[in-house]
């Protein structure tokens, strides 16, 4: 080691840790998202849900944080965006969890290690004993382990700064409480995300998320500004889209709208729509927070998904339901 190598460290370790906006690093420093159906480096405006929550979730107050999500709507991109802005910026040992350890290792091979290695300030962290098939990841500050929530030993023993716990509703009773003492040695830097899809009432995550302030994503209207949240109530289906007691699936999936809560205006089914809509949203609290720091997010697939998609998906499981008893495809909806 020469004078050049002793001052980089000494710069590196006084260099002090980013203090800006979470989302404008991301956006300067994570180059690519390699499974992204829009390729290209990381761009906000596309889901600001996901902005609004990756600010939130790296907010030194934040204690508790869950987020309550549809499937394919951001969750596993803002776990990703999240342990990049830790391991640059925040280092911490980390625990991100998927529901199985099968699971946990797809996700670490296929999802977080592409996006490290397109974020050069994490790929730089990355040790030289580190093994890029592994799914405990070393850096020179921290160590990121990806394990999952299912096996109740992953939950044990370590100390962790961080948890990022994905597929919540999954987690046997009890697995969360366990998850959280993981934290409790680190005190008010301890933080804990825990993610899911819709489950059911009564459930570990359930209980938690109802602690919380459960902040609802909201949107603006196009037409007149009206702040509102998301909700199925305001979706339109085409008059003729009924008859004789059967739905045309095909007038429901092209010919749906969404009525503004404000002006009554019905809105065009397309993406267009839904990113101006979103532009200027936020999360509107809609409860008391039990404790100081217990922050809850919700948002569903009205906010990303063609409502006239969603639509025939929401007939489809009704029927399932109705005709055969099988709720699984309500559930999932």
């Amino acid at each position: 080691m020469n004078k050049a190598d002793l001052l980089a460290i000494g710069r590196d370790v006084l260099r002090p840790a980013d203090s800006g906006d979470v989302v404008e690093w991301l956006e300067d420093n994570v180059h690519a998202i390699p499974d992204s159906p829009m390729p290209g480096p990381f761009r906000s405006e596309r889901t600001p849900w996901i902005a609004e929550a990756l600010r939130i979730a790296a907010d030194p107050e934040t204690k508790l944080l869950t987020i309550l999500a549809s499937i394919q709507s951001g969750k596993s991109l803002f776990a990703r965006l999240l342990t990049c802005h830790i391991v640059a910026n925040a280092p911490g040992p980390t625990m991100v969890l998927q529901a199985t350890d099968p699971e946990a290792k797809d996700f670490a091979l296929r999802y977080l290690r592409p996006v490290w290695n397109n974020c050069p300030p994490v790929k730089a962290r990355l040790s030289a004993d580190d093994l890029d098939r592994s799914t405990t990841a070393d850096f020179d500050r921290m160590t990121l382990y990806c394990r999952g929530i299912w096996n109740e030993a992953n939950l044990q023993r370590l100390s962790l700064r961080y948890t990022i716990a994905d597929e919540c509703w999954m987690a046997p009773n009890g697995h969360l409480a366990e998850l959280s003492a993981r934290v409790t040695a680190f005190g008010w830097m301890g933080k804990r995300i825990f993610m899911s899809q819709g489950g059911l009432a009564g459930q570990e995550f359930h209980q938690l998320h109802e602690t919380t302030d459960q902040r609802d994503w909201n949107m603006r209207c196009p037409k007149c500004d009206h702040l509102q949240p998301w909700v199925w109530e305001q979706i339109r289906f085409p008059e003729d889209a009924k008859a004789s007691g059967s739905w045309d699936l095909h007038k429901v999936n092209v010919g749906t709208t969404y009525e503004c809560a404000g002006c009554r205006a019905l809105l065009p089914d397309n993406n267009a729509t839904r990113l101006e809509a979103n532009a200027r949203g936020t999360f509107v609290a809609t409860a008391s927070s039990a404790n100081t720091g217990h922050i809850g997010l919700h948002w569903n697939s009205l906010a990303s998904m063609s409502w006239g998609e969603l639509g025939v998906l929401m007939l489809k499981a009704k029927e399932s339901a109705d005709q055969y008893g099988d709720e699984e495809p309500r559930r999932i909806f």
